[in-house]
């Protein structure tokens, strides 16, 4: 089961307005795309690297919009979405912000 930290959710909403601010029913597409990617580190939370210590992981969005990461922590018997940010962003800043949340 997959819980969202409403910072997290917040995240994916401004990208949502965003692309859809460049073209309309992107920014439905890129959710599509991070829903898929959450489920499946849903199956197997496991499966990418811890990025931030102690605990959070990263996960690149599926379906062509690979440029985000999906951060998130393992959590008794959930997933833990924490963050959603453009991988370009200064690796210093996603890890202050990411360890804040």
């Amino acid at each position: 089961m997959a819980i969202w930290l409403p910072a997290a959710e917040q995240d994916a909403a401004v990208i949502v307005d965003y692309y859809d601010g460049q073209r309309p029913g992107l920014g439905a597409l890129f959710f599509a795309a991070v829903y898929h990617t959450v489920t499946g580190v849903d199956t197997m939370p496991r499966a990418s690297p811890v990025v931030i210590l102690p605990d959070t992981r990263r996960v690149v969005a599926a379906n062509g919009f690979g440029a985000y990461g999906v951060y998130y922590r393992e959590t008794a018997g959930a997933v833990l979405v924490v963050a959603i940010l453009h991988l370009r962003r200064d690796p210093n800043w996603i890890q202050h912000l990411v360890q804040q949340r």
